[in-house]
Formats: C-alpha cells, structure tokens, sequence
C-alpha cells in the first residue's frame, strides 16, 4: 500500500511559499456595513465590539507584560494614529 501511494506524488516539490494571512478580531457573521440610518442598535452593537477589540489588547499586555504588536495594532484600530 505503501509503494502504491509514493508513486502518486509528483517529481517537483511542492512550493513552500504560502500567503499569511492577518487575524481578525472582528467576527465573520457580524454585519458592520453603515446602515442608511444610523440606529442605536448599530451604534451599540459598533461600541461593544470596539470594548471587546480593546479588552482583547487589555488581556495580550497583562498576560505578557510587555506591549506586543499584536495590541499595539488592536489599539491603533480603535482608537487612530
């Protein structure tokens, strides 16, 4: 089975360069499109995932105590340059 199996690759290596892809802290099933009308249920939901990105980058510095890019990059998003 074996011998069977190691004949079905190809003779050139696969290549090893892969795209990396940067994590997001914003769920994929939440809806952040600017509505016509601005509603306070957008603007709630707005504000607790910008607490939620905030509290995530709270958490990664008291867990390293260190201020990591991953926070720095956290905070600059919710809060600008």
């Amino acid at each position: 089975m074996l011998l069977a199996l190691a004949g079905c690759g190809s003779a050139k290596p696969a290549p090893t360069t892969q795209a990396t892809v940067p994590t997001s802290t914003i769920s994929a099933t939440a809806s952040y499109a600017v509505p016509n009308r601005i509603t306070v249920a957008y603007v709630q939901r707005v504000l607790n995932e910008l607490e939620s990105i905030d509290a995530q980058a709270t958490r990664q510095i008291l867990t390293s105590r260190t201020f990591g890019q991953s926070a720095a990059l956290d905070l600059r998003a919710t809060f600008g340059d």
